[in-house]
């Protein structure tokens, strides 16, 4: 280990784990020109006497008058005691980084963008906006220091990590609980890892969620220290790293939480994937909303215990196979969800948990590349739309103990899940964004063509040849487009239409203005079936709700609005008094037919 004597500013190689001297540490984010070991190695071998006139150079003068001021004979700063040069120092490094913060006496920060004449607890201060609270590299100097304190641009104390005011301010802007920043709770603990520990692996990668590297591999190594891994640096692999550093903690965790990477994300985010499906995230952000995950026990159930191969993911978990489409299954992870509220509260009654839930899709809805059907028994993908949800014990009950294997992510090219012919998409526009929509079911890859899961034929024609229920096919719902330019409504055939696709989206505008749209989609001689409607709901309804509303396909408990149609485009207003509508277009396309969804002003539509 390399440091700076701090009265000569000059290098001193120790042995950290046998010398164990007293010493300073410093955390910024880098600048131009920073003082590298080679122009340290140069100052201290008198090969150059010229003082220093950069302005990095003054990081090192004032962690150093920094240093002595607390009784440290040494200090340590990144750019200039690492041997980049070396790559077997530079990997002793990055696997030692989080240890030997951990063991410095104080941690300097230097915040180059602040002021410290500002209120740093405003909403926009520029504390809160600094681009050290952004980077990968400064998560683990944020956790890992017993004593931080922070200095602005002119080396001026703002306050430090134990101050109460400030932890606050911190917590909100990286999304850490207090529990963690506050230094006084690690005392019971024999080391930070240790501590850290209490939370799931899933809050711990979604604490580096907003954060970024220069290089791609450095958003797995920057983590090392956090989850006590050691694995070699092999720059060039991208975004391998992070899949790599993930099956690392697989080997000494079995916490279940890692697997809920993409938990209440948004739809689109899910589906820029290189890999059509995929065991584990390509990246820490896809755990950003992964904060209130705790591992839980499954009453009734032993924990699931899962290790990983080379065909895949082996788990013996509770298993739910859906009822209304064949290759579609749920396992219930050893994981929870506690609301922030509760939080700080002992979570033992298991009656009012929720679980989470995995979706997967069996090996019955994919072809290989030479177009034959995947029919391995057991075996299922993890399509990368397929977003963890959350169940209760009531739907933990129904699930049985088994099995499975998820498969590893394969080419492309290889393995695919058939797709219908029909595509979906959300239109943005002011009135309308993603984030409306809280729940789709089942889950599909909108945008995109959508999947075949083997929707039952019991379930396929729903309420909709139901002799109680209005006719679908002479209410103004219900629009046949047909394929040949004849048109045939009213033949007797109609009523033995069978749609491939039925699609539940619930949309959330405010705590008042709750919606449920359906979509059918379906194929029959020389036609193309759509039907659309749109309910009001009173309550918001989560995952469970429409798997069970798929189930019964009982809407009377919802209000169905009223709809304008004209060809392939349906309008439905929200209310009486709005001229705000929620919009279905129809488009046949040459291969791929459209339906796009949309929020507009009335006679707005694009």
């Amino acid at each position: 280990m390399w440091l700076i004597d701090a009265k000569t500013t000059r290098l001193v190689h120790v042995n950290d784990v046998a010398d164990k001297p007293r010493y300073a540490i410093l955390s910024h984010t880098w600048g131009e020109g920073e003082v590298s070991f080679r122009d340290m190695s140069a100052r201290s071998s008198r090969i150059s006497r010229k003082p220093q006139r950069r302005p990095a150079w003054s990081k090192i003068e004032n962690s150093c008058r920094l240093a002595l001021s607390y009784k440290c004979d040494y200090v340590w700063v990144d750019t200039c005691c690492i041997d980049s040069s070396s790559s077997s120092e530079l990997q002793q490094a990055i696997n030692s980084m989080f240890r030997w913060y951990e063991r410095a006496e104080i941690c300097f920060v230097h915040l180059a963008d602040v002021s410290v004449d500002k209120d740093h607890n405003r909403l926009k201060s520029a504390f809160r906006d600094s681009r050290w609270f952004k980077r990968g590299w400064t998560l683990q100097e944020l956790l890992a220091p017993s004593t931080l304190v922070f200095y602005d641009k002119t080396w001026s104390v703002i306050g430090a990590k134990d101050d109460a005011d400030l932890r606050g301010s911190i917590s909100e802007v990286t999304g850490i609980d207090e529990y963690y920043l506050n230094p006084a709770n690690r005392i019971v603990f024999t080391s930070v890892h240790q501590w850290l520990s209490r939370a799931s692996v899933a809050e711990r990668l979604s604490w580096a969620a907003g954060r970024e590297t220069t290089r791609a591999e450095d958003m797995a190594y920057c983590l090392l220290g956090i989850f006590d891994i050691n694995m070699p640096m092999l720059y060039g692999e991208g975004i391998k790293a992070f899949k790599r550093l993930q099956e690392e903690i697989m080997k000494v965790d079995d916490d279940c939480s890692l697997l809920c990477w993409g938990y209440d994300m948004a739809q689109e985010a899910l589906t820029i994937f290189e890999d059509e499906s995929s065991i584990l995230a390509p990246h820490p952000k896809y755990f950003k909303n992964c904060r209130g995950i705790k591992p839980c026990t499954l009453p009734g159930y032993m924990m699931p215990s899962f290790s990983l191969n080379q065909r895949g993911l082996s788990i013996k978990a509770p298993i739910l196979d859906d009822i209304t489409h064949a290759h579609l299954s749920y396992v219930v992870l050893g994981c929870g969800f506690v609301p922030e509220t509760d939080r700080s509260k002992e979570q033992d009654k298991a009656a009012s948990r929720l679980f989470v839930s995995l979706p997967l899709v069996s090996n019955g809805a994919c072809k290989s590349r030479a177009g034959d059907v995947e029919t391995q028994q057991g075996e299922y993908h993890r399509p990368t739309w397929c977003r963890p949800t959350l169940v209760s014990m009531k739907f933990l009950k129904k699930a049985k103990l088994k099995e499975l294997l998820i498969r590893r992510a394969a080419s492309k090219s290889a393995v695919t899940i058939r797709r219908c012919p029909f595509r979906l998409l959300f239109q943005n526009s002011p009135l309308f964004k993603t984030e409306h929509v809280v729940a789709i079911y089942p889950p599909q890859p909108i945008p995109g063509a959508l999947a075949s899961l083997g929707r039952k034929a019991m379930h396929q024609t729903g309420f909709w040849d139901d002799s109680d229920k209005r006719n679908p096919l002479s209410d103004s719902y219900v629009r046949k487009i047909c394929s040949d330019n004849s048109s045939s409504e009213g033949d007797d055939q109609d009523n033995q239409l069978l749609s491939d696709v039925q699609v539940m989206i619930h949309l959330k505008f405010s705590a008042s203005e709750m919606f449920l749209v359906t979509v059918e989609l379906g194929d029959s001689i020389g036609h193309r079936i759509f039907r659309c409607r749109l309910y009001q709901c009173a309550k918001q309804l989560g995952f469970e709700d429409l798997h069970a509303l798929s189930i019964s396909q009982d809407y009377d408990q919802l209000r169905i609005l009223g709809c304008d149609h004209m060809g392939g485009y349906f309008s439905f207003k929200m209310n009486d008094e709005s001229s705000v509508a929620v919009e279905a277009m129809y488009t046949s396309m040459s291969d791929i037919d459209r339906v796009i969804i949309g929020v507009h002003e009335k006679g707005a539509a694009s």
